[in-house]
């Protein structure tokens, strides 16, 4: 039986702000259209949804946080270390 393990890494960007700016809340951009056609902006958050595991985001004590999370599993690792632990 193989056992698969899972790694995590996360990323967390703070920066200062006087207003909540939010940019999960946009909708996702409709990438049926041409980039032509499509509104500006959204993209690139479209493809920081699309390829993390988690993303998140809060505004608090004055400061917009976001949060990214990706998960890596490695085939055939064992979920302990090889001491045991």
């Amino acid at each position: 039986m193989q056992v698969c393990r899972v790694l995590k890494t996360s990323v967390t960007v703070k920066n200062r702000a006087c207003r909540s700016h939010a940019p999960l809340s946009n909708a996702d951009p409709d990438t049926t259209l041409s980039a032509d056609e499509r509104q500006i902006g959204g993209p690139g958050v479209f493809a920081v949804k699309s390829t993390m595991d988690d993303v998140s985001y809060e505004y608090k004590g004055g400061k917009n946080i976001l949060t990214v999370v990706k998960k890596i599993s490695r085939k055939g690792e064992s979920l302990f270390r090889k001491n045991g632990r």
